[in-house]
């Protein structure tokens, strides 16, 4: 299913839907190596990153991302990402406990 603006009431849930699945990710793969399955599936690591691309591509394309600079709309999905994680009390919990727990050497 390839989602539009059409497919949302508002261009933030596009990116909210995308800030989701982004967080489906995590249990289906390490980066060197994915959680086998079929990539026809669409909780499958390739199916996940498809839908997380498409639903991106249309909050670009939407009034709100049109003419946005790439960092910009880089940042702006990267506090949805936060925002979700922070409204949802174990994700928040566990980000805590282990980047909480660590210096900043981020630049």
């Amino acid at each position: 299913m390839k989602f539009t603006l059409d497919s949302f009431d508002d261009p933030e849930q596009l990116l909210t839907a995308a800030a989701r699945l982004t967080l489906r990710l995590v249990p289906r793969c390490e980066w060197e190596g994915c959680t086998p399955k079929d990539d026809d599936d669409p909780d499958s690591w390739s199916g996940l990153y498809d839908r997380i691309s498409d639903l991106k591509g249309a909050y670009v394309h939407s009034p709100e991302g049109k003419g946005v600079r790439p960092d910009f709309l880089m940042a702006r999905f990267a506090a949805t990402v936060a925002d979700l994680i922070a409204t949802v009390p174990s994700l928040r919990a566990a980000v805590d406990a282990d980047l909480g727990a660590k210096p900043d050497n981020d630049p």
